[in-house]
């Protein structure tokens, strides 16, 4: 299975890579770089997504900013950060329906 985890720098981005990876084929997206990362960069990047997204069977996202990012970004940013929540990124057009 090819999944796509958007978040894969963080904390809970890597366990779920690492519990992942042995049995399925697992593509990370963050903006850090880290040995579970393969796409660098921020998820509301259309043209990332599209590409990360080809051929994909399955999205786990948990990319999130939180404390350490107060007062260093937007509330615009955060907000966006959040854009995938229920269900709302499938109303995106660069993404399948």
């Amino acid at each position: 299975m090819r999944i796509v985890l958007i978040g894969s720098s963080g904390r809970l981005g890597r366990a779920i890579f690492n519990g992942l990876a042995p049995s399925h084929r697992v593509i990370g997206i963050d903006r850090s770089p880290f040995s579970t990362t393969h796409l660098f960069g921020d998820f509301t990047d259309a043209a990332l997504l599209r590409r990360a997204l080809t051929d994909a069977d399955a999205v786990i996202h948990c990319a999130a900013l939180h404390a350490p990012h107060v007062g260093t970004v937007s509330e615009d940013e955060f907000a966006a950060s959040m854009w995938m929540e229920h269900g709302s990124w499938r109303k995106r057009r660069w993404l399948p329906a």
